[in-house]
């Protein structure tokens, strides 16, 4: 067993979020967590490569995303999923994919960053607003990359939203297509689901969309 190191000023906490992304070509594991470090969430990430015994074996071995600890940062949520990582599907960008998150700075609402193997992350940039869940997929076999953004109570808008972006590392633009319109209630659980077509074995229904997008609402009565 091996303690993962938690990068500089970033406080050690449970987790409430871990997810594992194999690479689909490639030999990495890519494992996202989110802390709870009291009200403001912190994200990392780790990789594992074949012929390692472990993870925390790249290096930075453990990279931060998002401090909680500091002033105006942190994930948005802990108790909704507000992360997801796709990779490329192109085999020239492979062992390559996005990052996203919901921050909750009021400024600055889903921050996207580009992973690129083995372990090379670039700046994080920002588009949207406050997000509180991601939901990321990859079209095939054209590379083309959709996400589902559930947006926070504290957004300008409260509203379910798709985005999307081309493959090879092209950055994701500042515009979206609402898929509802709100208002958010309620803040628990899954919201948003991408179901990317593989072939032509998936019909969607959506003419050269290849995105099938399924909304849920769950009202809770006290």
């Amino acid at each position: 067993m091996t303690t993962l190191a938690n990068p500089g000023a970033y406080t050690p906490a449970r987790f409430e979020w871990v997810r594992l992304y194999p690479g689909p070509s490639n030999n990495i594991v890519l494992m996202l967590q989110t802390a709870n470090a009291g009200t403001n969430p912190s994200l990392e990430s780790t990789t594992w490569a074949s012929g390692t015994s472990t993870f925390n074996t790249a290096s930075p071995p453990v990279t931060g995303h998002d401090n909680g600890n500091a002033a105006a940062t942190g994930v948005e949520n802990a108790v909704s999923r507000g992360f997801d990582f796709v990779w490329e599907q192109q085999p020239k960008s492979s062992g390559n994919g996005w990052l996203l998150w919901g921050s909750r700075t009021a400024t600055a609402g889903i921050y996207t960053r580009y992973f690129t193997s083995p372990a090379t992350w670039g700046a994080a940039s920002s588009v949207r607003d406050r997000t509180i869940l991601m939901q990321a997929g990859t079209l095939s076999p054209s590379g083309r990359f959709v996400a589902g953004a559930y947006q926070a109570t504290a957004s300008a808008n409260d509203d379910t939203e798709s985005l999307t972006t081309t493959g090879g590392g092209t950055a994701w633009p500042n515009a979206a297509t609402t898929l509802w319109p709100g208002a958010t209630t309620v803040q628990q659980g899954e919201r948003v689901f991408v179901v990317t077509r593989e072939g032509n074995r998936i019909n969607t229904g959506a003419s050269g969309t290849n995105v099938v997008s399924i909304l849920e609402t769950h009202e809770v009565v006290p």
